[in-house]
């Protein structure tokens, strides 16, 4: 929410993941991103003004990402059922965090879900007899949870040093 560009960055594989999830952040992500993707009459989005956002080392990247912040929230205020979006924009003016922090919390947002659904259909093939397909996709599952436990610890430590 802080950093709007990342949805820029993330739009297709949110779309793809969160569309499948009934989970109250998965549906904030994605109406976030339809703010930012919906074009008006004249073809303008607010994704046209998030792509020429500068390197976030550059010294007008904090000016130009919040006006970025200040059009969606102008945006959500007028739209009903948008409460929780504004919500989360303000909570993340007030946290602070730093975009390197934020793109990584991103990406454990993601492994997080994957993990999720991995679980979820690790535990349907167990509900039941399993093949030796079944077990060989249960292995492959298994692996796969492996990996993003992994991956999601080694971003957790790379947060923790970005935010110190």
């Amino acid at each position: 929410m802080l950093y709007p560009q990342l949805a820029v960055l993330y739009e297709k594989a949110a779309t793809e993941l969160f569309s499948t999830i009934e989970n109250e952040t998965a549906q904030t992500i994605l109406s976030l991103i339809a703010i930012i993707f919906k074009e008006s009459e004249d073809g303008y989005s607010i994704q046209n003004s998030l792509i020429s956002i500068p390197d976030p080392l550059s010294p007008q990247f904090e000016e130009t990402v919040e006006a970025a912040r200040s059009l969606i929230l102008t945006i959500v205020s007028l739209e009903e059922g948008k409460e929780l979006i504004q919500e989360e924009l303000i909570r993340g003016r007030d946290l602070g965090t730093n975009y390197f922090a934020a793109e990584k919390e991103t990406q454990t947002i993601f492994f997080k879900f994957e993990l999720e659904h991995i679980e979820e259909e690790k535990k349907n093939l167990l509900s039941g007899e399993l093949t030796e397909e079944d077990k060989d996709l249960l292995r492959v599952y298994q692996n796969k949870a492996k990996l993003l436990k992994a991956q999601i610890q080694d971003l957790t430590k790379k947060i923790s040093k970005d935010l110190q």
